[in-house]
Order: C-alpha cells, then sequence, then structure tokens
C-alpha cells in the first residue's frame, strides 16, 4: 500500500504543477484582455448597442466579465492536462465532461446575448412605427 502511494507521488507533482503554472498563464491573460478591452473602449459598447447603462468599471464591467471568462476557459484546458496527468481514467472522463458543459453553457449565453440585441433592434423598429 505504501509503494503504490510512493509510486503516485511524482504524478500527483506534475498535476499540481501543471495547474500551478496554468493558473498563472490564466491570471496574466485575464489581465491582458480586460486591460485591452479597457483601452479600446469595450465598456461602452453595451451602451451604444441599446442594452441600458451597465458598470464600466469594477468586476461587473464588460471587460472585467470577458477577462474572467477567459481565465475560466485556460484554467479548465490547464485542470485537463493536470487530470491527466494523474492517469486516474475516472477522473479524466469526468474533467472532460465539464469542459464540454461548460463551453456548451457558455455558447448559450452567447446565442442569448445576440437574441438580447436583434429584439432590442426589433423593439425599437416596432415603437418607430407605431
Amino acid at each position: 500500500m505504501v509503494e503504490k502511494i510512493l509510486e503516485y507521488i511524482p504524478n500527483l507533482l506534475v498535476a499540481v504543477l501543471i495547474f500551478a503554472i496554468g493558473y498563472l498563464v490564466a491570471k496574466i491573460a485575464r489581465e491582458i484582455v480586460t486591460n485591452t478591452l479597457k483601452a479600446v473602449g469595450f465598456n461602452s459598447l453595451p451602451a451604444k448597442l441599446g442594452l441600458g447603462k451597465i458598470e464600466e468599471d469594477g468586476p461587473g464591467s464588460p471587460s472585467s466579465v470577458v477577462g474572467l471568462v477567459v481565465m475560466v476557459v485556460i484554467l479548465l484546458i490547464f485542470f485537463t492536462q493536470a487530470v491527466d496527468a494523474l492517469q486516474l481514467d475516472v477522473l479524466t472522463g469526468l474533467s472532460d465532461g465539464l469542459v464540454v458543459g461548460f463551453l456548451n453553457i457558455l455558447g448559450g449565453v452567447i446565442v442569448l446575448g445576440i437574441g438580447v440585441y436583434l429584439g432590442n433592434i426589433v423593439h425599437k423598429a416596432v415603437v418607430a412605427r407605431s
């Protein structure tokens, strides 16, 4: 039993190292994306699209939300690789399902956002004709 634990420690250390590197990469990517989007005026985009006034600074700003999504996607990729390094088939299958589920939800949110935008356009057109 002790031998199996000792044989497993290198895999565990590799998985922790992979995830730690992934966290650093994700955090840097989030900062780059957030600052770049702020610099190009992305935070004022919702108001220009007619979606109403949205906080332009802070954790709820559009650029911060996009930066957080980028960070989560990168973390999920590294998490999947870290779980693969553990060489546990059950966890590998679960982590793959988690990534697929998250990407499906993200796709749904994007479609919903497009629907809200198009709904606002139709609403404005109907009100203008009335």
